[in-house]
């Protein structure tokens, strides 16, 4: 274990001690060990039992040099309100303590989490100063051991270590995350439908298994269940996985349709979940997508931040690698926090997204592109172009040739974009406007420039 890590492990005890008000650990009954399991695992959704906290905390005895896994200490910080562990680390700097008094440096990988505390405490404690024995007494001075010398061995020692666990983990010899399975009977209809999801992570050997259902929606698998159900509202072709230790164990396409155009409204800062509309008489009028703010101000939404989306996902005739979509939009809302006035288009394939993102002149580094695999950002990259007054109308086109993507501004090239995955069959198109932008008409052209599909909204 590294040298520092049972001084930031005591300090995350601390913490939670600290959070938790039951007074010191030490004297916490099962009861208190059982509750902060439940709750770690409510906050965190990674299991960890009372046992290991037991252990963390010097309640059990266990082996000197005993280090928790990675997804443990990941669930302490992420209930303390970190990110994970690396970010509690940065946040909590620890210094090995000064010499006086410790253990010599070659026993300290034998000190136990609950002896780093003790060492700790004793150290920030104020030093009583020591008697000075006689002249005739005092010992010849050790020569000081310089921790620079032992660096290189460290770096060796630790890469071997890495090389060993990157070999089992990715070879599928013992020590990786292990093998799962994920069924389902239905994964393929209208919105609202609940596919039914069969596991089986029995050979799973880490503590904590996670299915994600493609929404942002994660959640700790039971292991004394074998199915899990999981309800859509949302149309979108989404990619559901088994995961453990950041490992990809299972995987299943999910196909979510919309049944012609559907109507959804995200707030600003929860762009995954939003209130579907589905009475297409609400958003669909005049030849246009068009959802207005008396509508908007009628169901409760904050005129301030929210996003329109209207997606049509379903199979289309057309490859996502050999494609044209020409979509005419303005976006002339001011009610919205930000005068961005964005208009995003999508196009959905099996295995990725190629997107457009047009917005006011000025706010070019808020713009986000994408084909593929690869995205750029106005933030680091030259998006000026997609730049355009969005109070008049313009019509945009991605032209996709050759794992290539072109963009078009009313007529006029502005950016091109390669890529490498292929994005596969074209599974949905989604327009989104920041407010209530309007949408005037939607052509997709194959790779041989025939019209596959269009809708001029009337």
């Amino acid at each position: 274990m590294p040298l520092e890590e049972p001084f930031y492990l005591n300090r995350c005890i601390q913490q939670i001690e600290e959070k938790q008000r039951w007074g010191l650990s030490k004297h916490w009954k099962n009861k208190e060990y059982q509750k902060l399991s439940e709750q770690i695992i409510e906050v965190s959704k990674i299991y960890i039992s009372s046992i290991t906290l037991k252990r963390l905390f010097g309640k059990v005895e266990t082996s000197k040099d005993y280090n928790p896994q990675l997804d443990t200490k990941n669930a302490l910080a992420l209930y303390l309100g970190y990110e994970d562990w690396e970010d509690f680390k940065r946040q909590n700097p620890v210094t090995v303590p000064d010499r006086e008094g410790l253990p010599p440096l070659k026993d300290y990988d034998k000190l136990s989490i609950a002896d780093s505390g003790r060492l700790t405490a004793e150290v920030v404690r104020e030093k009583k100063p020591k008697a000075v024995p006689e002249a005739g007494n005092r010992k010849k001075p050790r020569a000081p051991i310089n921790l620079w010398l032992l660096a290189p061995l460290g770096l060796i020692a630790g890469s071997a270590i890495v090389y060993a666990v990157f070999y089992f983990y990715s070879s599928g010899e013992p020590g990786t995350a292990g093998t799962a399975t994920l069924t389902a009977v239905n994964i393929k209809a209208s919105v609202p439908f609940t596919p039914v999801y069969e596991y089986d992570i029995s050979k799973v050997k880490a503590d904590s298994v996670f299915i994600e259902f493609g929404d942002k929606t994660k959640e700790l698998l039971p292991r004394d269940q074998d199915r899990i159900a999981y309800t859509y509202l949302i149309p979108h072709f989404y990619k559901v996985k088994l995961t453990a230790k950041k490992q990809t164990l299972a995987q299943l396409n999910v196909h979510a349709l919309s049944n012609g155009w559907k109507g959804v409204i995200f707030y600003t800062n929860n762009r995954h979940h939003g209130v579907p509309v589905d009475n297409q008489q609400v958003f669909r009028k005049k030849g246009e997508l068009y959802m207005s703010q008396k509508y908007i101000d009628s169901i409760g939404i904050n005129r301030l931040s929210y996003w329109v989306s209207y997606r049509n996902i379903d199979d289309f005739a057309a490859s996502g690698d050999q494609c044209t979509l020409e979509t005419r939009f303005l976006n002339k809302d001011s009610t919205t926090e930000w005068k961005f006035c964005d208009v995003i288009t999508q196009i959905v394939g099996e295995e990725g997204v190629h997107r457009s993102h047009f917005l006011n002149p000025g706010v070019s580094s808020h713009a986000e592109i994408r084909a593929g695999e690869v995205k750029v950002l106005g933030k680091y990259k030259d998006l000026a172009a997609f730049g355009q007054d969005m109070s008049q109308w313009h019509t945009g086109r991605m032209e996709v040739r050759d794992r290539k993507v072109t963009f078009y501004m009313d007529g006029k090239q502005i950016y091109t974009l390669s890529y490498t995955v292929p994005i596969g069959k074209i599974k949905g198109i989604i327009l989104t406007t920041r407010g209530t932008g309007s949408i005037d008409h939607v052509k997709l052209f194959d790779g041989e420039d025939k019209l596959v599909y269009e809708d001029h909204f009337e």
